[in-house]
């Protein structure tokens, strides 16, 4: 990707294609964002994986103490960070001192916190991912990208590392698991905690469906998960803008700044999305 020298600030903007549409979706995606955020916590009950990193006002800290406490289980504060009313942000935004905050927080098992601290004092990242639970190649893709590569979108990245994609220079069709799709993580919809190496990444697959398998009161939430990550999406950037347009909804946001346009275009399934949004 030939990139410029400057990045914009961090924003986020959704603008939805009708107020019928956000009448209905916008408390649904508020409710996969919940279930998610319950669903990271009891992965580490269920011994799914060992720890998990989070972010915490102090009621939530306080709740997951005490919820923690009962299953065996220790939170260690890290550090605070201010607050943003973003579901996803690129940047955190640096505590001052004053005003809210929350707490960053790494929920393990007793004999994995000191291991999960003392990496990342020392930011080993790759063990760092497999406390977390991150495949392997996704916490390489982590570091190759978003750290060595300077990269806070990943999506081109993505999809050239997709097996699958049709690429030509500045354009890409991928396909892949549902699991793997990351393009609506600026809404906060998103089934697994990290940032997948491609759109056809097979252990973030089986990873996102055990996490969202782990407690059937999420059924419903699950279920529409699945239908907005089956729906088409189109990313594309230009001049350090990206543009995230679905059947429901865009997304404006940052991204890499770049002098031509990039696109990728993951197909959703049309028969379902057609029948889904004339009846939703």
């Amino acid at each position: 990707m030939n990139r410029l020298s400057f990045q914009l600030p961090d924003f986020t903007r959704i603008v939805w294609v009708s107020d019928y549409i956000k009448s209905i979706w916008l408390e649904r995606i508020t409710r996969i964002c919940n279930a998610f955020s319950k669903l990271e916590v009891i992965s580490v009950v269920e011994d799914l994986r060992r720890c998990a990193l989070l972010l915490l006002d102090t009621k939530q800290r306080n709740t997951i103490s005490e919820y923690g406490k009962k299953h065996g289980l220790v939170s260690l504060p890290i550090s605070r960070v201010g607050i943003t009313k973003q579901q996803y942000s690129v940047e955190e935004i640096p505590y001052l001192g004053y005003g809210p905050y929350r707490t960053r927080t790494v929920l393990a098992k007793k004999k994995y916190a000191n291991d999960f601290m003392e990496a990342w004092q020392c930011n080993d990242q790759r063990i760092i991912g497999t406390l977390l639970g991150y495949p392997t190649c996704c916490t390489e893709f982590f570091i190759n990208t978003w750290l060595d590569g300077c990269f806070k979108d990943t999506t081109w990245p993505m999809a050239i590392g997709t097996c699958s994609t049709q690429i030509e220079e500045k354009y890409s069709e991928v396909i892949g698991p549902r699991e793997a799709n990351i393009l609506w993580r600026w809404t906060g919809v998103r089934a697994v905690p990290h940032l997948p190496c491609s759109f056809n990444c097979f252990k973030t697959a089986l990873f996102g469906k055990a996490l969202w398998n782990l407690k059937n009161t999420f059924n419903k939430e699950r279920e529409w998960l699945h239908q907005i990550l089956d729906l088409q999406v189109e990313w594309s950037c230009l001049h350090g803008i990206a543009i995230i347009l679905t059947p429901i909804l865009k997304v404006i946001t940052r991204s890499e700044a770049t002098p031509t346009k990039y696109t990728v275009i993951r197909h959703g399934n049309k028969c379902l999305q057609e029948s889904w949004i004339n009846n939703n």
